[in-house]
């Protein structure tokens, strides 16, 4: 939203085509990001836009629905509601976003219980947002209180989107643009260790199990090398389980625990 203060309505709505390339790539390998908000949204000085940060990032199948994980602001009425976060609920995270760059302030604040209640309850205030008649109506769409009132897709958003600019006319399908978009901090100084967990990865495709010890002193990044392993999984289409055991002590079966 800091990129977008100044910015034009063309710019503005070029900005958002951007994430939601990033989104129709992720869902397409049943990835929920669960965390879309400007923070998460890096603007190179080129403006291309880059989705940040899959800490809590999931795959569909993974999901148990009983644990409440996002950004109040940004979160979809459905999660507050049973826990189970979805593509569609990336896509009203999205319209949250829009909803600020058009229109300066966030469609609902108060306390936590206020916006909590508001979020659930409340239609959003679209009379503040400054833009014309069929953004203003596209971002009431994503932000719909049913999942099922939202675009069915990424793809759906993305071409109503499209719909609404007077001067885009790109193809929804760009390999570049796909893959640019998606990306983590900056990882530095183990392109050899990662690779070789890149190679342990694809081989998972054609069935050749193995294994990897990743050692060194505390503090090394040792954690963030992982991170950025199950990451690359979970693009790759791999099912990932994480456990972490303590030494010298833990509770019964602290391996599987998480």
């Amino acid at each position: 939203t800091t990129a977008a203060q100044s910015a034009s309505v063309e710019d503005k709505l070029r900005l958002l085509r951007q994430v939601l390339y990033a989104l129709v790539y992720l869902h397409r390998h049943r990835v929920i990001h669960r965390d879309i908000k400007p923070p998460n949204v890096w603007v190179e000085d080129d403006g291309t836009v880059k989705v940040l940060d899959f800490g809590i990032a999931i795959r569909e199948r993974d999901l148990r629905g009983d644990h409440v994980a996002g950004t109040l602001y940004y979160m979809a009425p459905e999660i507050f509601l049973s826990g189970a976060p979805s593509t569609s609920s990336d896509l009203y995270s999205v319209g949250v976003m829009a909803y600020e760059m058009f229109s300066g302030r966030l469609p609902f604040e108060g306390s936590v219980t206020e916006v909590m209640q508001s979020i659930v309850s409340d239609p959003p205030p679209l009379n503040h947002i400054n833009a014309d008649e069929g953004i203003r109506a596209w971002i009431g769409v994503l932000l719909a209180k049913r999942p099922h009132h939202r675009p069915a897709n990424a793809v759906e958003a993305l071409k109503t989107l499209i719909g609404l600019s007077s001067t885009h006319s790109s193809s929804l399908e760009s390999h570049d643009i796909r893959e640019s978009f998606l990306q983590h901090a900056p990882f530095i100084g183990r392109e050899l260790e990662l690779g070789h967990i890149q190679t342990s990865l694809e081989g998972l495709a054609g069935g050749t199990g193995g294994s990897l010890l990743i050692g060194g002193e505390s503090g090394i990044g040792k954690s963030r090398l992982l991170e950025e392993a199950r990451i690359q999984a979970l693009i790759k289409g791999a099912f990932v389980l994480r456990g972490q055991a303590v030494e010298g002590g833990g509770l019964r079966y602290q391996l599987w625990r998480e």
